[in-house]
């Protein structure tokens, strides 16, 4: 017998096997189109059509048309209720495109975020010389006798052997300092590796907080699936900080001490602030979508905020371990 005489509900001995798509429980023999260890409901004939049916554009299911399929699934992304309402749980997960996908999305992140990292760390590379060339001077006039030239002397060997020091520093220097003056610029490198790590972040989460995913038993490439396609929004979100930078507000830091700076204007972390709520508070909306209408899964506006808040604390946490906060 063909699979399209199939009955509608499969029998234990029916030579198709038909597993759950969020958890592989087999199917056969069951009287009610619900999974028994899930709890999914499904449609007998709709479950067995779509198994066979390729989504219209899911960059998972096109790998000869890379370009065209993101490009698609980028875009759809942006209206998540229509997305994960297409995207159905039976259709094929593909773990290396997914991690495919991410890629292509980090790609664009790091296109934005290096070259300005690499500007700052210039920067603060002829600012270190410029100040070593200042020190330089002071000590070669120092005369012999004096303690602090005693000390170089033993230290280095010779004043100009100290001297070389400070006018061409150490790209590890130069890369400590960068990070200490975070606290008056543009978070670059918190922010970038914030946004890149955020969909791992995301999925450490859930997976930890898995007190009804337990119960539910699904499979962890279906969270990985919506975790993906709900963070792939970091590119937009990247190119608006390194487009439109709060400027003004690391102007009028630079002219506070620090301490002031830290206590009354709130640093560096306005940007880090705005990129926790916006996009974070913009992902929570794609996981419940995601887990309203593709996994189905109960409370799931809760499970989705409180995912959000955790990764976004952590992301102020780091941002401010990264400027020696």
């Amino acid at each position: 017998m063909s699979s399209i005489d199939l009955p509608v509900q499969p029998t234990e001995g029916s030579a198709e096997s038909i597993n759950c798509p969020l958890c592989d429980y087999d199917l056969r023999g069951l009287t009610q189109p619900r999974c028994p260890e899930c709890g999914h409901r499904f449609d007998w004939e709709e479950l067995k059509q779509r198994a066979r049916e390729k989504h219209p554009f899911l960059f998972e299911s096109y790998p000869n048309r890379n370009a065209w399929s993101f490009a698609k699934t980028f875009l759809a992304g942006w209206r998540p209720a229509r997305f994960f309402t297409i995207l159905k749980p039976h259709e094929r997960i593909r773990p290396l495109r997914l991690v495919l996908y991410w890629v292509a999305t980090s790609a664009v992140l790091t296109l934005l975020f290096v070259p300005i990292l690499l500007r700052q760390l210039l920067a603060t590379r002829d600012s270190l010389a410029q100040q070593g060339q200042s020190l330089a001077n002071i000590y070669q006039s120092l005369p012999p006798t004096d303690p602090m030239y005693k000390a170089i002397i033993t230290s280095y060997g010779s004043i100009a052997a100290y001297t070389n020091i400070l006018t061409n520093p150490s790209w590890e220097r130069v890369w400590i300092q960068s990070m200490r003056m975070q606290s008056y610029r543009m978070p670059i490198l918190p922010l970038f590796v914030s946004l890149l790590a955020w969909p791992w972040a995301t999925f450490a989460v859930l997976m930890l907080c898995r007190a009804s995913l337990n119960q539910a038993r699904i499979r962890s490439s279906q969270v990985l699936r919506c975790v993906i396609y709900s963070c792939d929004a970091a590119a937009i979100f990247g190119a608006a900080l390194v487009l439109f930078p709060p400027d003004g507000l690391y102007r009028i830091l630079e002219l506070l001490p620090r301490r002031v700076a830290y206590f009354i204007a709130f640093p560096f972390l306005l940007p880090v602030f705005a990129t926790a709520v916006l996009f974070g508070g913009y992902v929570a909306y794609r996981l419940w979508q995601a887990h309203k209408r593709y996994l189905r899964l109960p409370h799931a506006l809760p499970m989705a905020v409180a995912s959000q808040v955790i990764v976004g604390l952590c992301l102020l946490i780091y941002a401010m371990r990264a400027a020696g906060m």
